[in-house]
């Protein structure tokens, strides 16, 4: 007989089997625990940009969402030669909040908060679980871009960091208001506020912007140029800009208030106001309304000369290193208001480490959503909103 000390002490063998049988399966089942938990932040965040993407299309008011409009003080900037002043300003509130607030900005549009795609916006926002404040930018509404609406920017920053009490706030910027606000994020005073931006369609540079209107072409980083030909609401803003110096004294109120109406799309009245004016004036206006803008080009130019020192307070491309926050750029491949150049040139200037993600598209026309989106498109936006929904989660 064996000696009984030669022997393994009683279910040793047993226990060793069985602790081997359960390890692995163990292992898994934690790997699996630890793996989903990490994938769960991720998982949310694009099932909710799916979502968000989704909700653009038919973003209209719900009680899920608590809509007010509500007056907006504008105190002036230190330094700034605007007086103080306010605005209107519309609350968009969901019931569930998932992330930080955000100031959603609209673009040069006579119709400013009231604007059916920033309302759809707003609303899409929202109900992802982002408290949302919308100001009525009122030198956008007038079709001036010029550096006061900062302080209208800054004024709704503070405004939404008292309401939902976050240390900073996101923005999201839609064509113009894309670049102010990339610009709002470099300025000291308001860019300690602001965690990211986002800028849809928005300019870097708007000299270089202008003279694109003016059919002078825009030009990647490569210096490969954009295909596209400028709309001629750009060259419009600029000649109602210029009005007295197209038109004169006399004449120029009147075919002005013309081109807005026209800016309006409000073409028959002003067809109507430019058959008021002298044979010379209303056939110069005319051509300005059928496109027609090469006869003025001397003029316009002019006026892009003379306001230099408005195109170096309202580009971003000029004062990227005050940048703090992350910056997200979102572009529309065909995009001939403001070209792609912008997002595609901005992207290479910001300061490394502070581009979120940038990406032109063909998903996105200007400021709204194509039709009939292209699959890869649509992984590639989804992956994009992903990303910003990570910066806007508090």
């Amino acid at each position: 007989m064996a000696d009984s000390r030669l022997l393994p002490p009683p279910f040793t063998a047993t226990r060793g089997t069985a602790t081997r049988r359960w390890k692995a399966p163990v292992a898994l089942l934690l790997a699996v625990v630890l793996l989903a938990k990490a994938a769960f932040p991720w998982l949310d965040r694009t099932a909710r940009a799916k979502g968000f993407l989704l909700a653009l299309a038919n973003a209209e008011p719900g009680d899920d969402i608590a809509e007010e409009v509500v007056t907006l003080a504008v105190p002036a900037l230190p330094g700034g030669t605007s007086p103080s002043t306010q605005t209107r300003g519309r609350w968009f509130l969901p019931k569930h909040v998932r992330g930080r607030g955000i100031v959603l900005v609209h673009g040069v549009h006579y119709l400013g908060l009231d604007e059916p795609r920033l309302l759809h916006l707003a609303r899409a926002i929202a109900r992802a679980g982002y408290p949302v404040f919308a100001p009525e930018v009122k030198e956008l509404t007038g079709y001036r871009i010029e550096p006061s609406a900062l302080a209208t920017i800054a004024a709704a920053t503070a405004t939404l960091q008292a309401r939902t009490g976050d240390e900073q706030v996101g923005i999201f910027g839609i064509s113009f208001g894309g670049g102010l606000s990339v610009l709002a994020a470099e300025t000291p005073g308001i860019r300690e506020k602001i965690s990211f931006v986002l800028a849809v369609g928005g300019h870097g540079d708007l000299d270089r912007v202008s003279h694109f209107f003016l059919g002078e072409g825009a030009f990647f980083s490569s210096n490969a140029p954009f295909q596209g030909h400028p709309h001629e609401y750009g060259a419009m803003v600029l000649a109602y800009r210029c009005a007295d110096r197209l038109f004169g004294p006399d004449e120029s109120k009147t075919a002005a208030s013309a081109m807005l109406h026209w800016l309006r799309e409000e073409q028959s009245e002003a067809h109507r106001e430019a058959a008021t004016l002298k044979p010379e004036s209303r056939d110069r206006l005319e051509a300005l309304f059928a496109g027609n803008f090469a006869r003025e080009k001397g003029t316009l130019s002019a006026e892009l000369a003379g306001a230099d020192a408005i195109a170096w307070g309202t580009s971003p491309s000029r004062h990227v290193e005050g940048l703090r926050a992350t910056i997200f750029l979102l572009h529309g491949a065909g995009d001939n208001v403001v070209p792609p150049t912008e997002t595609e040139r901005l992207a290479h200037e910001i300061p490394q480490g502070l581009l979120g993600d940038a990406l032109v598209t063909g998903l996105v026309r200007h400021a709204e959503m194509a039709d009939e989106p292209d699959l890869g498109d649509r992984v590639r936006l989804l992956a994009f909103m992903t990303r910003v929904l990570a910066a806007a989660d508090r």
